[in-house]
């Protein structure tokens, strides 16, 4: 293994440790539920599921379950309201349930950005693809910061391919 490659898997564990560093602009996840696969987008805060519990509260077992994954990394969803019956409390179990079940989650596209020791950076993922405006991303096609969002988002997202 190179020293760089070392330096950089070293790198990544750390910042992989630090997920405040990470602030999602965008992204695109299809979520597995038990019924039916639904699409949750986020924009820059907003959230929106096909989900028909998010269509009536604004919120979902979708949502809250990738909105725990994702810790800070994203703006949380204002769940004022909602259902005062068993499906609330039905709903949450399912957050749960989904939240230790990543496999249910696959991100298809996101936009990141990353507070990296040195720069701030842009990352982006589409389709299994990655791109980050960091000089080293640029010649080696992996970056400290692609490998971190690989660790956090370990079983969601097909893995980056060092050399």
């Amino acid at each position: 293994m190179d020293s760089s490659l070392a330096s950089k898997l070293h790198k990544a564990k750390l910042y992989a440790e630090e997920p405040e560093r990470i602030t999602f602009q965008t992204f695109t996840v299809i979520f597995s539920g038990d019924n039916h696969d639904h699409t949750v987008t986020y924009d820059n805060g907003t959230w929106n599921c096909e989900a028909s519990f998010f269509q009536h509260y604004g919120w979902s077992a979708h949502t809250l379950a990738i909105e725990s994954i994702l810790e800070n990394m994203v703006t949380p969803i204002d769940r004022q309201a909602g259902p005062t019956d068993h499906s609330l409390a039905s709903e949450l179990q399912k957050a749960k349930q989904y939240t230790e079940e990543r496999e249910r989650i696959d991100f298809t596209a996101f936009k990141a950005s990353f507070r990296g020791d040195n720069n701030n950076h842009t990352v982006t993922y589409t389709d299994g693809v990655w791109d980050s405006d960091s000089d080293f991303f640029k010649q080696r096609g992996y970056s400290s910061h692609t490998i971190a969002l690989e660790r956090i988002l370990e079983g969601m997202i097909t893995p980056v391919k060092a050399d």
